[in-house]
C-alpha cells in the first residue's frame, strides 16, 4: 500500500531537541536496526523530550520497527512514498503516486508558458529518454529533504556501512550522505556522524563523495581503526583527529543474557554470502560451499545430542536459513532436527541467542547481538570488519575466513570454545563494560551539543 508522509509530521516544538537519525537500513539487516534502537535509547535518556524522524531506504519499515516518522533516503528508496509540503492536501497524488509505484516528492503541478512548454520539448528530444523524470524526481527530493531538515536540529549519521559503496555504487549511498549533509550545513543545521565503519569506496566519485560528506559534519568518529586508516587511505586527511569508538549497537542496554550451565545448544547463522540472487558478488559455488558446510555441522552436532537452532540476522539470510533446513533434513530424524525460532526483530534475535551455548554466525551484527546476549561466537569472517571485532573482544582464536575454513577447523574451533565457555563470557563482559562507557562519553557529547 502505497503512503504519503507529510513533511510536518516532525514536531516544530522549540521546547525540545529535533534529531534526523539517517542510516541505509530497512531491509530487515538486525544490525541497522540495533544501531538505531541504541541511538533513540540513549538520545532519549539524556534529552526527555527528544523527537526523531528516521531517514532510510524503507520509511515504512522504520515506522513499524522504532515508531518514528521517515522518510525516503533518496528519490528511488521506497515505490510509493512521497514528501508533501506543508499544507497541502496530499490525497490524490499520493494515489497518483502509488500507483506508478515510485518516489515522488508530491507537490501542486507547476503552471506552464507557452515558452517553458517549447523548452521542455526540445529537452524531451535531446535528452535520453528517462533523464529528464529521474532528474525531476531528484529535484522534487531535494525539495523535500529541505522542507525535513527545516524541522530538526541535528542531523545524525548513525553507525552502520555509511562510507560504502558496495551495494550501489558512488550514486548510492555516497550520493545520498553527500546530498544530506551538506543540505543540513546548508540549512544551519549541526551534523554528527558517529561510530561509523568503512566497506569499500571503489570508484573516484565514491571517495569524493564520501569525504566531502565527512568534512561537512561537525564531529566524526569510527567503529574500528581500520576504518579510520582506510578514510585516510582515501585522501581523508582530517582523519588522524577523529576518534575510534565501538559499534553503537554495543550501547544497547535491552535483551536477555545467558545465564547457569552449558545446556549443549548450538546457534547456526547461515549467510546470504554470495548468493547470485542478492549478492553483489555472484559466486553460487561459494555460496553452496558456505551452507553445505554449515549443513555438515548441523548434523554432526545433531548426532551428538547437540540441540541446534538456526538464526537469521537478515532479510535475504532467511531464505539460507530455510535452504540449510532442507539440506538436513534428509539426514535427520524429525526429534534431530534444528528449529527456527522467530528472529525478525532485535529482541527475537537476542533472545534466541540467550538460550545458546554458542553461536556460529558471520554477519558483523549477528557477532555482535549474540555476544550482548552473552553467547560466544564462532565467527566465519567474510569481511575485515568481523576480524577486527572478535579482535577487539578477545576472540580471535574463534575467529576463521569464511571461504578457507573446512569442516573439521569449524568443529575444532566449536570445541574449544565450549571448553572455555565461562572464561569467555567473563572476557567478552568485561570488553562489553569498556565498550558502554566510552559510547556514553558520546552521547554525553551528543546531547550536550544541543
Amino acid at each position: 500500500m502505497s503512503r504519503v508522509i507529510r513533511a510536518d509530521a516532525v514536531p516544530t516544538s522549540r521546547a525540545a531537541c529535533r534529531f534526523a537519525l539517517l542510516s541505509p537500513c530497512g531491509h530487515g539487516n538486525l544490525g541497522d536496526a540495533a544501531i538505531q534502537e541504541a541511538v533513540l535509547e540513549n538520545l532519549r535518556r539524556r534529552v526527555p523530550h527528544a523527537t526523531f524522524v528516521g531517514i532510510t531506504l524503507r520509511p515504512l519499515d522504520t515506522e513499524r520497527r522504532h515508531g518514528i516518522p521517515a522518510y525516503p533516503i533518496g528519490a528511488r528508496s521506497l515505490p510509493g512514498y512521497g514528501i508533501v509540503p506543508k499544507n497541502r492536501d496530499p490525497d490524490a497524488r499520493a494515489a497518483q503516486s502509488g500507483a506508478r509505484g515510485r518516489v515522488d516528492v508530491v507537490s501542486p503541478p507547476p503552471r506552464r508558458s507557452r515558452l517553458r512548454s517549447c523548452i521542455a520539448g526540445v529537452a524531451r528530444a535531446l535528452v535520453p529518454s528517462g533523464a529528464l523524470g529521474m532528474i525531476r524526481r531528484e529535484l522534487d527530493h531535494v525539495r523535500g529533504a529541505v522542507a525535513v531538515l527545516k524541522q530538526v536540529d541535528m542531523l545524525i549519521v548513525s553507525g552502520g556501512g555509511q562510507l560504502d559503496d558496495y551495494w550501489g555504487g558512488p550514486w548510492g549511498h555516497p550520493y545520498a550522505l553527500a546530498k544530506w549533509t551538506l543540505l543540513a550545513r546548508l540549512l544551519g543545521r549541526r551534523v554528527v556522524v558517529l561510530s561509523v565503519g568503512f566497506g569499500t569506496l571503489e570508484s573516484r566519485a565514491s571517495r569524493l563523495l564520501t569525504r566531502a560528506a565527512l568534512r561537512w559534519a561537525h564531529y566524526r568518529s569510527y567503529r574500528d581503526e581500520g576504518s579510520r586508516r582506510r578514510m585516510r587511505d582515501v585522501g581523508f586527511r582530517l582523519a588522524d583527529a577523529d576518534p575510534v569508538l565501538p559499534d553503537l549497537a554495543f550501547s544497547l542496554t535491552r535483551g536477555p543474557t545467558k545465564q547457569g550451565p552449558a545446556s549443549r545448544r548450538v546457534g547456526i547463522s547461515p549467510m546470504a554470502y554470495c548468493d547470485p540472487r542478492v549478492w553483489p558478488r555472484k559466486d553460487a559455488a561459494a555460496y553452496e560451499t558456505h551452507l553445505h558446510r554449515l549443513a555438515e555441522v548441523t548434523v554432526g552436532l545433531a548426532e551428538k545430542g547437540y540441540r541446534v537452532s538456526l538464526l537469521a540476522s537478515d532479510g535475504p539470510d532467511r531464505r539460507s536459513v530455510q535452504e540449510l533446513l532442507e539440506l538436513v533434513k534428509p539426514r535427520l530424524g524429525d526429534e534431530l532436527l534444528p528449529d527456527v525460532p522467530p528472529s525478525e526483530t532485535v529482541e527475537e534475535f537476542m533472545r534466541a541467542a540467550s538460550d545458546l551455548d554458542i553461536v556460529v554466525a558471520s554477519r558483523l551484527h549477528g557477532v555482535v547481538l549474540s555476544q550482548l546476549a552473552g553467547t560466544p561466537v564462532v565467527a566465519l569472517s567474510y569481511d575485515r570488519k568481523v576480524v577486527d571485532l572478535m579482535r577487539e573482544l578477545g576472540q580471535e582464536r574463534y575467529c576463521l575466513d569464511i571461504e578457507r575454513s573446512d569442516v573439521p577447523e569449524i568443529r575444532a574451533a566449536l570445541d574449544a570454545l565450549e571448553s572455555r565457555l565461562e572464561i569467555e563470557r567473563s572476557t567478552v563482559r568485561e570488553r562489553l563494560a569498556g565498550f558502554r562507557r566510552e559510547l556514553d562519553s558520546q552521547y554525553d557529547l551528543v546531547a550536550a551539543s544541543q
